[in-house]
C-alpha cells in the first residue's frame, strides 16, 4: 500500500491530532505557570521570613492547625497535650465515634482546651486567610471575623461592607511587635492565682487559666475542685506547650522568700524542688492542716517544732537508740510501716534537729535506717563537706556489728521514700541474726564534726 498513516491527508484525522497537541501544550504551559507561581510564592515567603521579626515568625508557625497547617482563629483550641486544632477540623473530627487529636491520637471527647495565652501573644501577628481563592492577610485578632466574611457566597458579599464584620486587611506588623509579644509571654507564664512564675510543665483549666502546681495542689483538696475564675472542673488540666516553648529563653526568679537566684525558665522546676529557701511542711502536724503548717526557713521550722511538738515527743540519745524486737516483728507482719525516734539529744543533753528513722520494705525484704535533719543540706558536689553521719549497729546478744558512714537526707523526705535516698540497708536475714536473742539492736549515731552545720 502506498498510503502512509503518519502523513495521512484525512482532514478529520489531522484536526484530531492538532486538538490533542493543543491540549498537551496547554497543560505544559499551565504546569510551567503554576511552577513559576509556586517558585515566586516560595521566594516571597523566604524574603518575608528574612525581613520579618523572628519572634512573630515563630508565633505564626505555632498558630497552625496540626491537621491542615493553616492559622487557627480565636478562640484557639487544643488537645490536652497542647496541639492546636481549628474549629472546622474539630467539627469534622467530632463526627467520628472516637475523636482523637491528629497529632498525638489523644482522645478529644470532652477534652478540648482553650489556649488564651497564645491568643493574647498572637493578637498583632499577621496571618493569611485559609481559603485558596483569597490572598488577604490580617491581624490574628481579626482572622475569625474575616473568615466569616470570606466564607459567604459572592452574591451576598456584593451588598455587604467588609467593615461590617470588623476586620481590616494588613500585611505589616509593627516594628516592636516581637518585643510586645515577649512581654505578654512574661506575663502569661505567671500563675493566675498566686502571680508567681509557673514552673513547667504549664497546666491550665479548660478555659485557659494557667495554674502553678502549688495552687493546683491546694485547690484540688476541695470536694469539688473548680477554677475560681470560670468555675470549670479543675481536677483535669491541659498542658500549654506553646507557652512553655515560647518562654524557654526567658529569665525568671525563684519564688521562695530568701532566694534571689535567677535562671532560664526551663530550669525553674528543678530549682524550686531543691531550693533550700522553699517552705517546709511540718511532718509532725496533722495532715489536714498542711496548708497552715509550712514554714519559710529551717530555723522557723525548728522553732515551731520546739514550741508545739518538743514537749510531746520522747527524745532520743544518739549513742543509745534501741530498736526493740517487738517493733521488728510488727514491721515484718505489716502492722508497722516505719519507726521514728523523734528529735535527738546531743552529748550535752540538748535537743538537736536530727530525726533517726527505720522503714521496712516488704517487697524488698529490707530495713532502711535513715537520718533526716531539719537543716540545709550542703551541695552534693562539695564531697568533702557533705553532712555525713557515722553509724555503729550492734546487738546485745550477737557478735554481728556494722560500722559505716552515710549522708543525711532532708527532713522533707517522707519515710516511704527513704529507700531511694542514702541510707543503711539491713536485710531481713541479717536483722534476724542480730535479734535472735530477743533483745533488739542498738544504733549509735555520731554527729558530723565541723562543716558549719547548725543543729541546735
Amino acid at each position: 500500500a502506498e498510503s502512509n498513516d503518519a502523513n495521512s491527508d484525512d482532514p478529520d484525522d489531522n484536526d484530531s491530532k492538532k486538538k490533542t497537541m493543543d491540549k498537551v501544550w496547554s497543560k505544559v504551559i499551565a504546569d510551567t505557570k503554576d511552577s513559576d507561581d509556586r517558585d515566586e510564592d516560595e521566594e516571597e515567603d523566604e524574603d518575608e521570613a528574612k525581613t520579618r521579626d523572628p519572634i512573630m515568625q515563630e508565633i505564626s508557625v505555632r498558630l497552625e492547625c496540626c491537621k491542615f497547617r493553616h492559622a487557627v482563629p480565636t478562640p484557639i483550641q487544643q488537645c490536652i497535650n497542647g496541639h492546636l486544632i481549628c474549629k472546622s477540623c474539630l467539627i469534622g473530627i467530632n463526627k467520628s465515634k472516637n475523636p482523637t487529636c491528629p497529632e498525638c491520637d489523644v482522645g478529644l471527647r470532652d477534652a478540648v482546651f482553650t489556649n488564651l495565652a497564645l491568643g493574647n501573644m498572637a493578637s498583632h501577628c499577621v496571618v493569611p486567610c485559609r481559603y485558596e481563592h483569597c490572598d488577604v492577610k490580617c491581624a490574628h485578632s481579626d482572622l475569625d471575623n474575616h473568615l466569616q466574611y470570606c466564607s459567604l457566597p459572592a452574591k451576598r458579599k456584593e451588598n455587604m461592607d467588609p467593615e461590617d464584620f470588623d476586620w481590616k486587611a494588613t500585611d505589616a506588623e509593627s516594628d516592636d511587635a516581637g518585643i510586645r509579644a515577649m512581654a505578654i509571654v512574661a506575663r502569661e507564664i505567671n500563675c493566675n492565682f498566686c502571680n508567681e512564675a509557673t514552673p513547667p510543665p504549664i497546666q491550665q483549666c479548660k478555659s485557659g487559666h494557667v495554674a502553678c502546681s502549688y495552687c493546683l495542689e491546694r485547690m484540688r483538696r476541695a470536694d469539688s475542685p473548680t477554677c475560681p475564675f470560670c468555675q470549670v472542673d479543675i481536677s483535669v488540666t491541659g498542658r500549654n506547650l506553646h507557652l512553655e516553648e515560647m518562654a524557654s529563653s526567658h529569665s525568671v526568679k525563684c519564688r521562695w522568700e530568701g532566694c534571689e537566684k535567677e535562671m532560664k525558665y526551663p530550669e525553674l522546676s528543678e530549682h524550686l524542688a531543691t531550693c533550700e529557701s522553699q517552705p517546709i511542711l511540718c511532718a509532725a502536724c496533722d495532715a489536714k492542716a498542711e496548708s497552715d503548717a509550712r514554714y519559710v526557713s529551717w530555723d522557723a521550722m525548728w522553732e515551731h517544732y520546739k514550741a508545739v511538738h518538743l514537749g510531746k515527743a520522747t527524745p532520743t540519745e544518739l549513742d543509745n537508740m534501741v530498736l526493740k524486737d517487738d517493733h521488728i516483728r510488727r514491721m515484718l507482719d505489716g502492722k508497722l510501716g516505719f519507726i521514728t525516734w523523734g528529735h535527738s539529744l546531743n552529748a550535752n543533753g540538748e535537743p538537736v534537729r536530727v530525726f533517726p528513722g527505720m522503714y521496712y520494705s516488704k517487697e524488698r525484704e529490707t530495713f532502711y535506717f535513715t537520718i533526716r535533719i531539719m537543716a540545709p543540706l550542703l551541695a552534693e558536689e562539695d564531697d568533702d563537706d557533705k553532712t555525713t553521719f557515722g553509724l555503729v549497729v550492734s546487738s546485745p546478744t550477737s557478735p554481728v556489728r556494722m560500722v559505716g558512714h552515710f549522708p543525711a537526707i532532708s527532713y522533707r523526705t517522707p519515710h516511704k521514700y527513704t529507700i531511694n535516698s542514702p541510707c543503711l540497708a539491713i536485710s531481713v536475714a541479717t536483722m534476724e541474726l542480730m535479734t535472735e536473742g530477743g533483745d533488739g539492736i542498738i544504733f549509735e549515731v555520731k554527729l558530723p564534726e565541723g562543716g558549719g552545720l547548725t543543729l541546735v
